[in-house]
């Protein structure tokens, strides 16, 4: 049956069980790996301390994101746009699509609706587009592009739509647009030539560990997120408990698995308000570590496939398939028991279905995800679970900073270079040359 490890972090009231029928190897690469981030974390001085690992700490970058919000945010604000794609947009979206998916309207009022352009989706610039025709103020809006390059074809294009149908309604509209962006690219000096609002993404931190620069905080600031306790969570995962505990675990049992050859990892998240961050992780996963030459410059094909489930819903689709299907898979349920919860009614119709009238819709789910934690163990199913606290903002902020770490550690123990993604450039340079 394997070995039940539970581990509670002293810092934060998260709590990560994980649960392995597999054999759980020593490995001294692990606690090597550790040791280094520990040291980079302590390292808080020139072009290192601008890393991923060292970000919720940036002083300076949380100052300019927070005195450009706040001069640019007006009485009459409304729509916050923020065009990007991939590690771009996926961060800040996850982040806000679990805090504000919760219900909790006394923190958000959504008196600022949030638009994402983010793939060619013609039906999205058609809905941004009416709410500028709708609109008689342009301070009604926050215009948000996001390219770590400066060029990402699909960001450029969908910004390139909204500001025209912008600047032909208001002429001038630098004064509502922030780029954000490498200090040197096209777009940062196009946002120099023509006075737009500029936050820089430090050069050390590619695209998909972005969410705690600029290119995270900025927007999510814009729709209310209290950026400051996000941050403080985020830097409990670098203590070293925490650091040991979840981030440095959790890869040692992905990279277990790895080994015996289980090479998919299902995240399963219990409410639709945490599919984006399971979308976020995917990016995490798939283009840190889908490589086909190692950092030695050998040709070696490694790559861990990422799914995302959606319980209740998916249960209904491939919980089969998970339950009975091959045993190629080891899974995380992520699970929430707070937020906005109803009770159901003694209506005739719930006669029909045992045991729910008077209960809770959270008590009902919390029933759901412990059946299928249930379920997994019986079947002896490698998964773990990462069950959040109430203290929502701060529980995600942890969780978001303890999978970059996470891959970090796997990508040192798969031999890969986890923070380049050289074959996504194929698909840009072929496009490129498609639309010249």
């Amino acid at each position: 049956m394997g070995h039940l490890l539970e581990l509670c972090s002293l810092k934060t009231n998260m709590k990560y069980t994980h649960h392995n029928v597999l054999a759980q190897v020593s490995n001294d690469k692990v606690q090597s790996y550790v040791d280094f981030l520990r040291e980079r974390h302590t390292h808080l001085s020139s072009e290192i301390s601008e890393d991923s690992i060292n970000l919720p700490a940036h002083g300076r970058i949380i100052e300019e994101v927070l005195s450009l919000s706040a001069e640019m945010s007006t009485p009459t604000t409304k729509y916050i746009c923020i065009i990007g794609i991939g590690g771009s947009n996926l961060g800040a979206k996850a982040v806000y699509d679990a805090i504000a998916g919760q219900g909790d309207d006394s923190l958000y009022t959504r008196t600022r609706k949030a638009v994402w352009p983010d793939t060619m989706n013609p039906q999205t610039l058609k809905d941004m587009l009416g709410y500028i025709e709708g609109s008689v103020d342009k301070n009604e809006f926050i215009i948000i592009v996001i390219s770590k390059s400066g060029g990402t074809t699909e960001t450029i294009a969908n910004a390139s739509v909204v500001l025209d149908a912008m600047e032909h309604k208001w002429g001038d509209v630098s004064d509502r647009t922030v780029a954000i962006t490498d200090a040197e690219s096209s777009l940062s000096l196009w946002a120099d030539a023509h006075h737009v609002h500029a936050l820089h993404i430090p050069a050390y931190v590619g695209g998909r560990f972005s969410v705690f620069s600029a290119a995270g905080l900025f927007p999510l600031v814009c729709l209310g997120v209290d950026i400051v306790q996000l941050l403080e969570g985020a830097s409990k995962a670098t203590d070293g408990i925490s650091l040991e505990a979840f981030s440095a675990q959790s890869a040692q049992a992905l990279h277990t698995a790895y080994l015996d050859g289980i090479t998919i990892h299902t995240m399963f998240v219990f409410g639709p308000a945490f599919e984006t961050l399971g979308k976020w992780y995917a990016q995490l996963i798939g283009e840190s570590l889908g490589k086909e030459r190692t950092i030695h410059n050998a040709a070696k094909v490694t790559g861990i496939t990422p799914l995302v489930s959606v319980g209740s819903i998916d249960l209904h689709s491939v919980g089969q398939l998970y339950l009975g299907g091959p045993r190629d898979k080891i899974t995380t349920f992520v699970y929430y028991g707070g937020g906005l919860s109803y009770t159901i009614p003694d209506h005739s119709i719930a006669h029909t279905s045992a045991y729910i009238t008077g209960k809770q819709t959270k008590d009902i789910m919390s029933a759901i995800y412990e059946g299928t934690v249930g379920a997994y163990g019986k079947k002896q199913l490698p998964y773990s679970t990462v069950e959040l606290d109430a203290d929502i903002v701060s529980e995600v902020g942890f969780l978001m900073q303890s999978y970059m770490i996470q891959i970090m550690i796997l990508g040192y123990l798969l031999e890969v270079n986890a923070f380049n993604q050289p074959n996504v450039e194929e698909y840009k340079i072929i496009t490129k040359q498609k639309l010249r």
